[in-house]
């Protein structure tokens, strides 16, 4: 499946997720703090556009990277309903040409498709006039659940590939020589939501690349190890992450 349509296909659980997770008030709150006197805001990888459209009242131009479709229109219905102007680039950040430079760039868990982390970032800082703001997993630690998922798939004869990896803390900081980031630690609540064990088997079936056949085995996973609110299936989560701040200015060689 291509980036473009599994991250199309995926935007039901995403958006799922979102509800029932603190990761956007988070997100907003960080963003909101950061910004000062800047103009111009950049999003890459902006998912459904909502810390886009909470700064477009506080900046004068608000330029998105979105380059699954779906996601896209979410936005630009969004910021139409709200009256708000957003511009919306189809590309990916590697595909991307020239949109200018930005004073505000923010790249949330935005590096996880992209294949040279090193030229992304160059571009990234290219594009910065004032402060680049990367949020990322603190280590490459692959989640309980897609473990357990792994251990019981292959009991039922189902294989999986080992996790990509995805780029980490340290992996950014190094890209980061020049200059004095200034990182945050934070844990925060990651776990998914479900209405019911089909609605879970649905899910990881699509994200794990998995046949039809699976659904029924994870079904009967999930109703041994998922967790149930009176509302809700789920499996409790968390993520160690952290924010990377750059402030333009402050390279180690000035």
């Amino acid at each position: 499946m291509e980036k473009n349509d599994f991250w199309s296909e995926y935007l039901k659980w995403y958006q799922m997720w979102l509800e029932h997770t603190p990761y956007l008030s988070m997100l907003q709150n960080k963003v909101l703090s950061l910004l000062k006197e800047e103009k111009s805001f950049l999003d890459i990888g902006a998912g459904t556009g909502d810390i886009a459209l909470a700064v477009a009242d506080k900046v004068e131009k608000v330029t998105c990277v979105e380059p699954a479709d779906k996601m896209r229109e979410i936005i630009l219905k969004k910021a139409e309903l709200e009256q708000k102007k957003i511009i919306c680039y189809a590309d990916t950040w590697e595909q991307i040409g020239e949109i200018g430079t930005y004073d505000f760039v923010l790249a949330a868990h935005s590096f996880y498709t992209m294949n040279k982390l090193e030229n992304c970032l160059l571009k990234m800082l290219q594009v910065t006039k004032q402060k680049l703001l990367i949020m990322v997993r603190k280590e490459k630690k692959v989640g309980k659940l897609y473990s357990l998922l792994k251990e019981k798939l292959l009991e039922n004869g189902f294989s999986l590939p080992e996790a990509k990896e995805k780029p980490a803390l340290q992996e950014i900081v190094a890209c980061l020589d020049n200059y004095q980031p200034v990182i945050e630690i934070m844990n925060y609540d990651c776990s998914h939501y479900y209405h019911s064990l089909s609605e879970a088997a649905q899910h990881w079936s699509l994200y794990l690349n998995l046949p039809s056949t699976a659904n029924g085995i994870l079904e009967k996973i999930f109703d041994k190890y998922l967790s149930y609110d009176g509302e809700h299936f789920f499996y409790p989560e968390e993520i160690e992450g952290a924010f990377v701040l750059v402030e333009k200015g402050g390279e180690k060689n000035n």
